[in-house]
């Protein structure tokens, strides 16, 4: 009996052994395959631009793009596209604009420059470490037709492809709400300013287009490792093509669609398999790509893109916004990356699309009449992708949330789908739709649900934003000398202050420092030393301060000239005259000057969105908080290891 039960063990050690062995040489022919899909696409792709650069320009087309570009200005909107209306970086209007990146676009397609072409195609001046893969496109269709042109081309273009998607959709699905929620999800992208925009149609096409494929083509996909080959291969695409703008749509799309037209052919464990399995070829396609470009651009250029590549990833991954950028940013946090991206669809459209589908949600939980197939579980998950995106990107995300925030698409879309397969009728669920919930049970919801808006109540309090106030107009200049302390009286009005100038003028040299200290009485609250150098070309330059004060209580506010014989002129209102309400009393040395204040720029940190709009935060919170409930009630109900079936052979 011993000598049995010792060969079984051994059998069955083999057998593991074996299947290891049998793992590790697929791991390494899916690398050798990786690899070799990536230099040949790399070949592919610098030949291709190669040929691009062969085309001549022509003139009359490039005259009239840029005497159209320059009109437009660096970041207008799309309804008013020859005001410059807003400052860059800051603006969360619907539909702004990059168009200083479509600029360097224009640049790269029009380049005549005297290298030979296939320098041109691996150099591309700026940004020489994306592929620029637009131009093998844009130059050739840029002969025929300017920028204008293009832009008109380009929106009847993506209309027709997203209603060719929508089709793809209700046909693999025959449900309207699938068809609803992708329309919604275009929506949460405004197609106007995509369509009006060079860069950023790229990562739309490729979403839309990779899309209507796994649509039509979903059985042939899913046989044997084709799933892994065509992230694989949008990875690659996107790369090729894209800014990095909001690249994670072109594979979260395609992602959610697939599984949608698969239905009950791919079981939870799969899914699971697959997001992680297509995630991973995806990155490979994508970053791979990228030091494909820099090996091309090395060999051709020389080996200063190296540097730049890599700097440029160090910069992007895992790191902090840069004290100086943080004002114009409004963000000093991760959290506060999160928050500035979704600040973006805090428009009203926006906002009723989400609330509708989040009443759905809600509605249909406290009904009991909602029936969760395992299956869609998996859309839970995409909704932690666009997170995760702007945790790992902060800083590209922090800087450039006017076009980055349409990640969120990726977890808005995984929303959706979810509440559309709640609504499936052929669930396993057992809860009968049509019977009326029992009183205890109703309870319970309603609790559950009390709890997600509490949480959503506390988390939303971490959605904070800045606020300039600047005292500006009319003004007298007041002489601070060395040994000089000017003192006013100065009473905030929120307790978070991030950002505090005066107006200053250098009185004949730029040595030394401006020093202005906040006491509470002998007590040293907050100080900022500024180097007078830094007015030598401006009189207004806001500088970062972390002063936590008590809104509402009067401090004393010192200014002082340290280093510097010459002194400085300080801009001051008239007297009488006090625009901002923070200041009282000035007194210079001790003795009482007359009703002046000083010209200053003072940046809060609080919250100060309306009511609604902090209502609205905390339900979007909650939704996602219930949505995580059912997941865990639905896994928990199928006891788990139960619903995850054994995976079909890939």
């Amino acid at each position: 009996m011993n000598s049995t039960m010792r060969e079984k063990t051994k059998l069955n050690a083999t057998k593991d052994v074996s299947k290891q062995k049998s793992l590790f040489r697929i791991w390494i022919g899916f690398f050798v395959k990786y690899i070799g899909i990536l230099i040949a696409a790399g070949v592919v792709g610098i030949l291709l631009l190669t040929f691009a650069y062969h085309i001549p320009v022509n003139q009359e087309s490039k005259d009239s793009t840029f005497e159209y570009s320059e009109q437009m200005g660096w970041a207008p909107l799309v309804n008013n596209r020859y005001t410059q209306y807003i400052p860059f970086f800051t603006s969360y209007e619907i539909g702004t604009l990059d168009d200083a990146t479509d600029r360097t676009i224009l640049n790269n397609c029009y380049n005549e420059g005297e290298e030979s072409a296939i320098k041109r195609a691996a150099d591309m001046n700026d940004y020489g470490r994306y592929w620029h893969g637009y131009v093998a496109i844009l130059r050739p269709l840029f002969y025929f037709m300017d920028y204008w042109d293009y832009l008109l081309v380009n929106s009847f273009a993506q209309l027709f492809v997203m209603g060719c998607v929508g089709y793809a959709i209700y046909k693999a699905t025959g449900q309207k709400r699938y068809l609803l929620a992708f329309f919604c999800s275009c929506a949460f992208l405004t197609p106007a300013a995509t369509a009006m925009s060079l860069q950023n149609s790229p990562v739309f096409y490729v979403a839309m287009l990779g899309s209507l494929f796994v649509l039509l083509k979903t059985d042939w996909i899913l046989e044997k490792n084709r799933r892994y080959y065509l992230f694989l291969f949008l990875g690659i695409v996107t790369c090729y093509f894209d800014f990095l703008t909001y690249p994670l749509l072109s594979f979260a799309f395609p992602f959610c669609w697939l599984l949608v037209a698969a239905g009950e052919k791919v079981n939870l464990k799969e899914r699971i398999t697959l997001l992680f399995g297509g995630g991973i070829s995806y990155v490979i396609g994508w970053g791979g790509f990228f030091g494909v470009k820099w090996v091309v651009e090395t060999i051709v250029c020389g080996p200063s893109i190296l540097d730049n590549g890599i700097g440029a990833v160090f910069n992007h991954l895992f790191s902090g916004m840069p004290d100086e950028n943080r004002l114009l940013h409004q963000t000093y946090c991760r959290i506060d990356t999160l928050y500035n991206n979704f600040r973006h669809y805090l428009f009203p459209l926006f906002i009723l699309i989400l609330l509708a589908w989040i009443v759905v949600l809600i509605c249909g939980f406290l009904r009991g009449g909602f029936r969760i197939k395992t299956e869609q579980l998996i859309f839970a998950a995409v909704t932690l992708t666009s997170p995760a995106w702007y945790f790992i990107m902060n800083t590209h995300t922090s800087y450039h949330h006017l076009f980055t925030y349409r990640v969120y698409g990726a977890s808005l879309l995984g929303f959706m789908l979810f509440v559309c397969g709640c609504l499936d009728k052929s669930s396993e669920e057992s809860i009968e739709g049509k019977a009326k919930i029992a009183v205890g049970d109703l309870v319970k919801r309603v609790a559950v649900l009390i709890c997600c808006l509490a949480v959503g109540l506390g988390a939303s309090r971490l959605a904070m934003e800045d606020r300039m106030d600047i005292n500006g107009g009319d003004n007298e200049e007041f002489p601070l000398a060395q040994g000089d302390t000017l003192e006013f009286e100065f009473t905030p009005v929120v307790n978070n202050v991030k950002g505090f100038t005066f107006c200053v003028k250098p009185n004949g040299s730029t040595d030394g420092d401006l020093v202005i200290g906040v006491y509470d009485g002998e007590t040293l609250c907050g100080e900022e030393i500024t180097p007078i150098e830094t007015y030598e070309d401006t009189v207004f330059e806001m500088q970062l301060t972390d002063w936590k004060l008590t809104a509402g209580k009067t401090y004393q506010m010192k200014v002082a000239v340290r280093d510097n014989a010459a002194g400085v002129i300080l801009l001051v209102t008239p007297e009488g005259e006090k625009p901002q309400a923070e200041y009282g009393r000035a007194y210079l040395n001790g003795e009482q000057l007359p009703d002046i204040a000083p010209l200053s720029g003072i940046t809060y940190r609080g919250h100060f969105q309306p009511v609604q709009i902090k209502l609205y935060l905390s339900l979007c919170v909650a939704a996602f908080l219930l949505m995580w409930f059912m997941v865990a009630d639905t896994l928990l109900k199928n006891k788990y290891a139960g619903c995850i079936k054994e995976s079909k052979p890939l």
